[in-house]
């Protein structure tokens, strides 16, 4: 345990820069980890590469015949995997329909690619995030949280300071950064113009736990006692 307080008072010399404040009376604590399930709604232009702008170009110049996969994938010279990327990208993003190995274009589109990459379209993404809110710690990696501990309960979720609903992740100016984050996407790589219009989230406690060090940090110049957490995951001190 001294060893531990020993590691602790490095920290908050290093994250406080005020050697007057030293720790003492540690505790060890679990809080629970809460995965949101996300849905968010925007709209966007979608930015076609070369080789889905001339896919779309053969597509729509026999509208509305039908095409074999094999078809496309010959006159663009692909691989057979490039192919099921493109085929993939362009299903998902509700341009084409795939019946039977068969290509169908959604409708005849007759316009430049500069006038397609400006006509924004309503698109819907759905990740899960991880996310403990006492410390705001955003988990990258859930298989990594241990999901039994001997360590008691933090008394916040007792005192009802621990709103399981509340996830500052979960806001228009993160949402992008945080589905990222979750699946390693990337939207500004397919999309330009993106305005989020809403999102939807549903809270559940999962049964992973995250374990944490509550201390007193004494102020040796203030004379005053501050109960202080410190979660190791990302080298933070939260004052309670």
């Amino acid at each position: 345990m001294e060893q531990k307080l020993k590691e602790v008072a490095e920290v908050v010399t290093k994250l406080s820069h005020e050697s007057q404040l030293i720790p003492k009376n540690l505790e060890r604590f679990t809080l629970p980890i809460i995965k949101h399930n996300v849905t968010f709604h925007f709209t966007a232009a979608i930015k076609y590469n070369i080789l889905e702008e001339q896919f779309l170009q053969f597509a729509y110049a026999d509208f509305p015949k039908y095409f074999k996969k094999e078809d496309i994938q010959q006159r663009l010279g692909v691989t057979s995997e490039e192919m099921e990327s493109m085929t993939s990208r362009l299903l998902k993003e509700q341009k084409i329909d795939v019946i039977q190995d068969e290509i169908h274009v959604k409708e005849k589109d007759g316009k430049s690619s500069v006038e397609k990459q400006v006509n924004l379209n309503r698109f819907s993404r759905s990740f899960e995030l991880y996310y403990e809110p006492v410390t705001d710690f955003v988990v990258d990696n859930i298989s990594r949280v241990a999901m039994n501990s001997s360590s008691k309960m933090h008394p916040a979720i007792v005192d009802d300071q621990y709103n399981f609903k509340n996830c500052a992740a979960i806001s228009e100016d993160t949402i992008l950064q945080s589905f990222k984050q979750a699946t390693g996407e990337d939207l500004h790589h397919h999309f330009s113009k993106i305005m989020i219009e809403s999102i939807e989230s549903e809270a559940v406690e999962t049964e992973h736990k995250i374990e944490l060090m509550e201390f007193e940090l004494i102020d040796a110049e203030a004379q005053k006692v501050i109960k202080t957490l410190y979660n190791p995951n990302q080298q933070k001190l939260i004052k309670l």
